[in-house]
């Protein structure tokens, strides 16, 4: 299945700094769509633009949020 009819889209992928994540957010972002990894440890996050060219860096972006706590959640989307 071919994902590249949401080239362009924002994805939103929370747990982004390890496991399938950082698997998803890497992939998302390698297919073009704009990638919001959300994590606890977003220097981990960060971490993971070593992985994209310079184009696809620019549509990758870390958020530290940890999604168990409403306050977070408000304060990074509201």
């Amino acid at each position: 299945m071919s994902i590249s009819r949401w080239s362009g889209r924002v994805a939103v992928v929370t747990g982004a700094s390890a496991g399938i994540g950082a698997a998803t957010a890497i992939e998302l972002a390698k297919n073009g769509l704009i990638t919001i990894g959300l994590a606890r440890r977003v220097e981990k996050v960060e971490e993971l633009r070593s992985h994209l060219t310079s184009e696809q860096q620019q549509n990758f972006h870390a958020m530290k949020c940890d999604v168990s706590v409403e306050a977070e959640i408000v304060k990074n989307f509201f």
